[in-house]
């Protein structure tokens, strides 16, 4: 999430641990489950797609990891 996410009431109140990145607002969510990637685009109408893939899943696992290493508490 980007800085701008820190403040927002969703974060606030939610539980759990939230990382953020400086300068860094996409406008796509992606969930990470199982052997599947959950992709949310919001635009004027969010689209959204699944990819059920363990390599993709595994894939977007690490690429999870080295963000949130990086990122700022």
């Amino acid at each position: 999430m980007g800085e701008d996410f820190r403040r927002q009431k969703t974060v606030t109140g939610a539980h759990g641990e939230f990382r953020f990145l400086k300068d860094y607002s996409p406008p796509v969510t992606t969930f990470i489950y199982s052997n599947k990637v959950a992709t949310i685009i919001w635009g004027e109408t969010p689209t959204a797609f699944v990819i059920e893939s363990k390599e993709a899943a595994e894939g977007y696992r690490n690429y999870f990891e080295l963000m949130w290493n990086v990122a700022k508490k």
